[in-house]
């Protein structure tokens, strides 16, 4: 099957959980209060966080495996790292108090489904992660309402952390199957994370920046401002990245699935997805869009989320100009380019820290610097991936012509 198949079916999946998520905030912004929702984006971007160094982003490496018995070693191996991590790092989390534990399962759990859905992308079993995540988003609604219901504390936060530990569990069984198979092989692990350095080491590091400079601005928030408005910005924040997440994601475990098996002269041979007017006009279009549909918003949320509608067009544009570069980020990963983007990153979250620490403006203009900000920093990203898939395409095209003219020499 193709590319476009394959995204069709992740879509679906997708579109159908997020359909479901954003229609049960209709009913979730009415039952809880606006700083629940700042205390599960503060777990939500710890652990998001954390789910970096769970799997040491070794995960990465089962689609690039070169048969179905060493992808199962290496998702075996990986989840032995997660094992170990988790239990290493539990008795802190425990000891921080209890944001940092939901995290840690959060983390723990997420970290499992990354790596049983990376043995699933390298089988192309697309179908089934779309039914998957469908099935997560229907337990997650379900638990965070029963909770409400049933009037118990914290529920939201429960409702997710059990749903995801759930999600795992089954997941496991139905990529490796039954849970008394589990072993948690140490030596295993450790060779795989030693050998494995680019992913382990400094692709680990090179996420772990990335994602803080992206929910950074979700703490920073709520410290500049106040919970209130960190709350404001928690729920603008679910409302666009839930759906974005789950769109890219499709997007780069195809295109992962695709450039992993591809030379990066076969990836330039691809570079019509890089881009694609269709797309461009699309996200052009809806960012437009979200101008004019404020007042939509602040009908769907309450009167109390007023705030939040107007931050949320300009997430809608983030979120946009995020989606327009995965298919450079998934390149660059592919291409082994980490260390550009982790020197990326890692100005961006110096800026970020900067803005909040020394810029005192209101929330509206902050959000305006941000999108520029981030635009800025997925432009660098995207030029040197481009630049290096076209000198490397030029250089094999050199060097075939020289090929084929010391070949017609020989035969003068």
């Amino acid at each position: 099957m193709g590319i476009t198949t394959h995204i069709k079916k992740l879509l679906v999946g997708n579109g159908l959980a997020q359909a479901l998520q954003l229609v049960s905030l209709l009913v979730l912004s009415r039952i809880y209060y606006p700083s629940d929702f700042g205390v599960l984006a503060q777990v939500q971007s710890i652990s998001t966080a954390a789910v970096v160094i769970a799997t040491l982003q070794l995960h990465l490496t089962i689609p690039l495996c070169k048969n179905n018995d060493e992808a199962r070693i290496a998702s075996e191996s990986v989840q032995s790292i997660t094992f170990i991590l988790f239990l290493s790092f539990l008795p802190i989390a425990i000891y921080l108090g209890k944001v940092f534990v939901f995290s840690i399962f959060l983390a723990f759990a997420l970290g499992l489904t990354n790596n049983y859905n990376s043995y699933l992308v390298f089988n192309g079993e697309f179908g089934r992660m779309s039914r998957f995540y469908v099935l997560r988003a229907i337990l997650i609604i379900a638990l965070q309402i029963s909770f409400a219901h049933f009037s118990v504390p914290d529920g939201l936060l429960w409702g997710t952390v059990l749903a995801e530990c759930i999600s795992a569990i089954c997941l496991r069984i139905l990529t490796l199957g039954s849970l008394f198979r589990i072993k948690v092989d140490i030596h295993k692990g450790l060779e795989m994370a030693f050998k494995l350095k680019s992913f382990s080491l400094y692709g680990t590091i090179q996420e772990l920046i990335s994602v803080s400079a992206f929910y950074a601005p979700l703490f920073l928030f709520a410290n500049k401002y106040g919970e209130s408005i960190g709350g404001q910005y928690a729920m603008a924040s679910r409302l666009v990245w839930g759906p974005v997440v789950l769109i890219s994601s499709s997007l780069s475990q195809v295109l992962y699935h695709k450039f992993g098996k591809q030379t990066p002269n076969e990836i330039w041979s691809l570079r019509y997805i890089f881009f694609n007017k269709t797309v461009l006009f699309c996200t052009i279009g809806v960012c437009s869009l979200s101008f004019l549909s404020e007042n939509v918003f602040l009908f769907m949320l309450g009167s109390k989320w007023g705030l939040a509608c107007k931050i949320l067009t300009l997430q809608i544009i983030w979120g946009g100009i995020f989606l327009l570069s995965v298919p450079f980020r998934v390149a660059l990963r592919v291409m082994l380019l980490q260390k550009y983007q982790l020197i990326i990153d890692a100005c961006t979250l110096v800026i970020t820290a900067m803005l909040f620490g020394f810029i005192n403006v209101t929330p509206m203009v902050m959000m305006w610097v941000l999108v520029m900000t981030v635009l800025v920093q997925n432009a660098f990203l995207s030029t040197i991936v481009w630049s290096t898939l076209k000198s490397v395409s030029v250089r094999m095209i050199n060097e075939s012509r020289e090929i084929t003219k010391t070949g017609w020499a020989s035969l003068l």
